[in-house]
């Protein structure tokens, strides 16, 4: 069963994991990155075709050379020019005059004369201005996609802030320049609107949804092949175009020159990332966002009732909780997928992470408020069951991960019994306010030592205690060991409990306690309703108790089964008593004394043992007389046992044994 419940959770492990993992990676990774992917195939556009690009490609700079001299980018501006474009734009910084001051005018008053033209201005690091900047008719852009490590392009950044200066990228420079060409308008108002329902860059008659960092994601949906593209050669030589009003970017796209990713296409020239910007806006195809509000209140939602449903479960039930929560996540996700698939609408959360911090959160408060509102009652709880079982098995009912069985159930236990000698004559000395007194003492300092080693006190009856060991846990140790130290340190309390008891009463008790390790049926007995008590039965417990009165014949003070004996005799000194029958039983056992902790028997104790056992061994070989001399050398030492045995090899000597004799002692009282 054990191995069968390390597959299970092995499996369930594995599988929890790996739930945790592809919720990771939708949420954070595709969510936060890689969107792209998955939306190009769901909401298709088809290329705008009031976009134009003119490459400078290979052929063109294996004959013109790189880079492309001035004089070739004059004639050629004129010529497009003659076709009537909305707007040029040209990735070409000139940044510094030519060799040639002619051609440098030329082109700058072509530049001037076209109007509608947008060339680069480097804001990123150095400033880098063209040479002729002074000329407010010509537009200014920057080129800030946003790129990864692996030089991935997900998203551009519209707009950006510059020593107080504002300053519009490339694609939506050249859009505005478009939009006004084509509503003949001047519109030169740049705002953003913030608000609980998303960003939105106000453009035109377009409010454009941004993501929390005010970034444009980019919805890529075509390879370069699919624009409209032409050869600076071609054009410069031959070709005749359509671009009549159309948008027209001259761009390097040499295999040499600089190129980026674009995620489920691959290598593009910088040109179709702005290609591909340009395209979703002219075709309004956007990825909108949650309202702020909504979101934020789903999520308290969510984190509410994940708190909840924790406070309301047991300790053992929280990993369920977890997976069912990632389940529900998956499952949310899924059904948001077939929501975009069959609208074809693309809304996005703001903060895809925040579903990360859902759970974090949720569990971390939910952990504080049990510890501040359970944890509490429990350890509330705790002391009070303390004082009917030991701390330890209080806390290991409290706190463990497996319940406690408090129906019958047979198990291997180990039983404890003791009681007073001659306890109704001292009683009889005794006011019943001094009886009181005195039970309460005794029993007090006896119950902290039984409980401080872990056993379960089942019942008193007056100076009688009745404990079980290992009644509530599952592993196989029994408490034998702690049953034995527990018997030998209630044995020392005692000592001086009597100088006490001495001066007081005059009096000094002596306990006689009996150790046993067997099957037996434990649980609960009842008056439904009523009255229930939680105990050990069956034919053990009472043989258990029965020899518990041998220490009354033998003089001892604490005597324990065979099978105490075999579990503890590497730890603890004992000795060999007797093999005995008890009234009204058929079997017979071995009896053995607990004398001391092993390194604390001493050679005096070990001598007498050692005497002992070879007596005992005499007198199951019936050499009577061997065995007498022995016991009554040790008798003189004050050793009961001995006395007993003394006294038996006196009367077989007078009346030997039958001839069968087993060595077997019946014991004629209870």
């Amino acid at each position: 069963m054990k191995n069968k419940n390390n597959i299970f959770a092995l499996i369930f492990t594995v599988i929890w994991v790996f739930a945790i993992y592809i919720f990771l990676w939708i949420y954070f990774y595709t969510g936060n990155k890689d969107i792209a992917l998955h939306l190009q195939k769901i909401f298709p556009t088809p290329v705008n075709k009031d976009l134009v690009i003119v490459e400078i490609d290979d052929t063109t700079l294996k004959e013109f050379g790189y880079p492309i001299e001035r004089k070739y980018m004059d004639e050629l501006l004129k010529k497009i020019w003659s076709y009537q474009p909305a707007v040029i734009a040209i990735d070409i910084l000139f940044s510094e005059k030519s060799n040639t001051p002619i051609t440098d005018t030329k082109l700058l008053n072509t530049f001037t004369h076209l109007g509608n033209v947008v060339l680069w201005y480097e804001i990123d690091g150095n400033i880098i201005k063209p040479w002729y900047f002074q000329d407010e008719k010509i537009s200014y852009w920057y080129f800030n996609p946003q790129i990864d490590s692996n030089n991935n392009v997900y998203s551009v950044l519209p707009y950006k802030y510059v020593d107080s200066s504002f300053y519009e990228s490339f694609s939506f420079q050249i859009l505005r320049k478009f939009y006004n060409h084509k509503y003949q308008t001047n519109n030169q108002n740049l705002s953003v609107r913030t608000s609980q329902d998303g960003i939105f860059y106000k453009f035109f008659f377009q409010e454009i949804p941004l993501t929390s960092k005010h970034l444009f994601n980019i919805v890529y949906q075509q390879n370069q092949r699919n624009f409209t593209h032409y050869s600076f050669r071609d054009i410069y030589k031959w070709q005749t175009v359509d671009i009549k009003d159309k948008i027209v970017l001259i761009w390097y796209t040499s295999a040499w020159l600089d190129k980026f990713n674009i995620p489920n296409i691959g290598e593009q020239s910088g040109i179709y990332i702005h290609a591909n910007t340009i395209n979703n806006v002219l075709s309004n195809n956007y990825i909108f966002y949650f309202d702020f509000f909504y979101e934020w209140l789903i999520s308290l939602l969510i984190i509410i009732l994940i708190i909840f449903l924790n406070l309301q479960l047991k300790e053992r039930k929280i990993i369920w909780l977890v997976s069912w929560a990632v389940v529900l996540l998956l499952l949310i996700t899924f059904i948001y997928f077939l929501f975009l698939y069959f609208t074809k609408i693309p809304i996005f959360p703001n903060n895809t992470i925040w579903f990360i911090w859902i759970l974090f959160l949720s569990f971390f408060g939910s952990a504080i408020l049990k510890y501040m509102i359970e944890d509490k009652n429990k350890r509330l709880l705790s002391d009070a069951l303390s004082a009917y079982v030991s701390s330890d098995i209080a806390r290991e009912i409290l706190y463990s991960s497996w319940n406690v069985n408090l129906s019958w159930e047979n198990k291997k236990i180990t039983m404890f019994f003791s009681d007073i000698a001659w306890f109704t004559t001292i009683s009889e000395k005794l006011s019943p306010e001094e009886l009181v007194s005195f039970l309460r003492v005794y029993l007090g300092e006896m119950s902290h030592i039984i409980m401080d080693n872990k056993w379960f006190i089942n019942k008193y009856e007056w100076d009688a205690i009745m404990a079980l060991w290992w009644v509530f846990w599952r592993v196989e140790n029994y408490g034998i060991i702690d049953g034995c130290k527990s018997a030998l340190l209630q044995q020392t309390k005692l000592k001086v409990l009597n100088e006490q008891w001495k001066l007081e009463w005059k009096e000094e008790l002596s306990v006689r306690m009996w150790l046993h390790t067997w099957p037996a049926i434990i649980g609960n007995i009842w008056a439904e309703g009523r009255k229930m008590e939680f105990t050990a039965l069956w034919d053990s417990v009472n043989l258990a108790s029965r020899l518990e009165g041998v220490n009354k014949f033998y003089g001892t003070h604490i005597c324990v089964s065979e099978d105490i004996y075999n579990e503890a005799k590497e730890i603890f000194t004992f000795r060999y008593l007797d093999k005995i029958k008890v009234k009204g039983k058929n079997i017979w056992i071995n009896i053995y004394e607990l004398i001391s902790n092993i390194w604390e028997a001493g050679i005096f104790k070990e001598n007498i043992i050692a005497d002992f056992e070879k007596a005992v061994s005499y007198y199951m070989n019936k050499k009577f007389i061997e065995a007498k001399e022995i016991f009554e050398k040790l008798s003189k030492l004050w050793d009961n046992p001995s006395k007993v045995y003394a006294k038996r090899c006196e009367v077989f000597l007078q009346n030997p044994p039958w001839e069968n004799w087993d060595g077997i002692w019946t014991m004629d009282e209870k």
